[in-house]
């Protein structure tokens, strides 16, 4: 079965804790690890991995953000060896 993704945009930030932004994207429960995504902000155009609330595994009712199209991850790119 394919990854489940969904476009949405970020409505509120719920609650921030160090790793982890509990979070609504389009009005549903969605939680961020702001350390493989990057920061996350209202507004902010992003891509939610909603597989587990659709197949109903019991992941909390929670999706997960997968990428933020907005802001990118943040990280930056590996050093090119020479």
């Amino acid at each position: 079965m394919p990854l489940s993704l969904q476009r949405g945009r970020v409505t509120a930030i719920v609650e921030e804790h160090e790793g982890l932004v509990r979070l609504e994207v389009d009005g549903r429960a969605c939680v961020a690890y702001p350390d493989l995504t990057g920061p996350v902000a209202v507004d902010d155009e992003v891509l939610v991995n909603v597989q587990a609330r659709q197949l109903e595994l019991g992941s909390g009712g929670f999706d997960v953000l997968y990428a933020n199209l907005t802001r990118g991850s943040g990280s930056r790119p590996p050093r090119e060896r020479t």
